[in-house]
């Protein structure tokens, strides 16, 4: 079995009845060498209505190239996000609506890794909760904002203990993105880490981390994502009102870990 076959991308890229898709996609440009490199899908979470909007295009283009230099082939797609996200169900139907949306980009072409430019809590906890719901190597790019709020920055740190997040900014060079993109490349050659998070969380990760009221949503989906079936577990103080039922809102179930094609476990 050769190196590329250990790839999800294979199963729209090799072999003789996916011929006419091998066909289309050098009709969008793509090289035999683009062909023959993992595809990673890079969720761009750009809404012009938002003060952001520059600094993300900004994150998105550093992240096209650190993909490039580390033998990544990058397929843009856009993710809509909510202009207003201050009441808790906004928040939590924007981020569902970001994780549902990158988790269909994904499933639909195969792509073997998800990277999100995002600097929204609903959006960054989107993107996470796509890559721990398919098990598939991933990462949220985070520009470095000169004025992010509590929430925004509360769910960096949460997200960089978690090894899954990592902040550009356009002023330096991304050598820490550049870092990031190689280990997804050895994830995807390999198996993906994401299967470990539940025991990560379990084993105290976050440590003493505050976590903010406002965002103990997007974790509580995260640690029901991983198979969680109780915020206890993370050795967390939670905050006073906020249980395993609060925390989620908006009636959610999350069934925990799914049997997806793209588990690398089950490949």
């Amino acid at each position: 079995m050769t190196e590329r076959q250990t790839h999800s991308d294979r199963y729209v890229t090799s072999g003789y009845q996916n011929a006419l898709h091998r066909a289309y996609l050098y009709g969008l440009g793509l090289t035999d060498r683009d062909m023959k490199q993992p595809f990673v899908g890079v969720a761009q979470c750009v809404n012009e209505a938002r003060p952001e909007a520059r600094a993300l295009q900004a994150a998105f283009d550093i992240t096209r190239d650190a993909c490039a230099a580390a033998g990544l082939t990058s397929r843009h797609f856009g993710v809509p996000v909510a202009l207003h996200e201050s009441e808790p169900a906004d928040a939590v139907q924007a981020r569902e609506f970001a994780a549902d949306s990158c988790e269909l980009v994904v499933r639909g072409h195969w792509y073997d890794a998800l990277i999100g430019t995002a600097a929204t809590p609903a959006s960054m906890f989107g993107v996470a909760q796509t890559i721990i719901r398919l098990r598939i190597p991933g990462l949220v790019v985070v520009p470095r904002l000169r004025s992010a709020s509590a929430d925004v920055l509360a769910t960096v740190a949460l997200l960089e203990r978690l090894q899954l997040a990592v902040q550009v900014s356009v002023e330096e060079a991304p050598d820490e993105l550049n870092a990031a993109c190689l280990r997804l490349r050895a994830e995807v050659d390999g198996s993906a880490r994401t299967n470990s998070l539940a025991d990560d969380l379990r084993g105290g990760v976050l440590g003493d981390l505050a976590v903010p009221e406002t965002i103990w949503s997007g974790l509580a989906a995260l640690a029901h994502e991983c198979g969680i079936s109780s915020l206890a577990e993370l050795g967390l103080q939670l905050p006073a009102g906020v249980d395993d039922e609060s925390a989620v809102t908006a009636g959610i179930e999350y069934p925990g870990p799914i049997e997806s094609p793209l588990n690398y476990d089950a490949l």
